[in-house]
């Protein structure tokens, strides 16, 4: 298939918003960021500030994703990391925020689909 038909179909779902974008996968062990993590976490009952910690832990090194979610917890995190020097670093700070009343951690030991 010629180039320009590509792009003129790709622009032209982007267009009707099927596509959102496009992105390239990275290989994070190259990038020095191999450790992949999950990290739960309740926060004060203060629905007000909420949305003021889920954008200060989005901020924090090595966090990629940040979900509220319902449930017994509050928000759902994903972070890549170098080290488990760095992920301590970055937990301690996601615990000092103000409203974070606790989290639990898990580490990803392998992905069936990323």
């Amino acid at each position: 298939m010629p180039r320009a038909t590509v792009q003129y179909r790709v622009q032209k779902l982007k267009n009707l918003g099927v596509i959102k974008s496009i992105s390239a996968i990275p290989n994070f062990a190259k990038l020095g960021r191999p450790i992949l993590v999950f990290v739960l976490v309740k926060l004060e009952p203060t629905p007000k500030v909420h949305v003021a910690v889920e954008r200060q832990i989005a901020g924090l090194p090595g966090v990629e994703r940040v979900h509220e979610i319902s449930g017994e917890w509050d928000v759902f995190v994903e972070a890549r990391v170098e080290s488990i020097e760095s992920l301590s670093r970055t937990i301690d700070r996601l615990r000092d925020l103000p409203g974070v009343s606790h989290s639990i951690t898990a580490f990803s030991l392998s992905a069936t689909k990323d």
